[in-house]
């Protein structure tokens, strides 16, 4: 909220923040997002960083994303529309 504040642009990626219980990890993504922050995945934000398939090394990056297991992502609180479900 700091970061917002000093009107920082603030990005959660949000298949990397944690809690010991879903739901207060949930209602704090919400507030946040409220907030102003972005929301975004890991994978989103790579290929975003990349920007297209002429990255120098995209095959590389892209053979790295696809190996991480999706099953262990915790993002089905969320809907489609990036919003979470409490």
């Amino acid at each position: 909220m700091d970061l917002l504040e000093a009107k920082y642009r603030v990005v959660l990626v949000v298949d990397a923040i944690s809690s010991m219980e879903h739901f207060d990890r949930n209602v704090a993504i919400e507030a946040l997002r409220d907030a102003g922050c972005q929301l975004i995945t890991f994978q989103g934000l790579v290929f975003e960083y990349m920007r297209s398939f002429e990255y120098p090394k995209f095959k590389q990056v892209l053979q790295i994303v696809k190996g991480i297991p999706t099953d262990s992502l915790d993002l089905h609180h969320f809907n489609s529309y990036g919003k979470p479900k409490l």
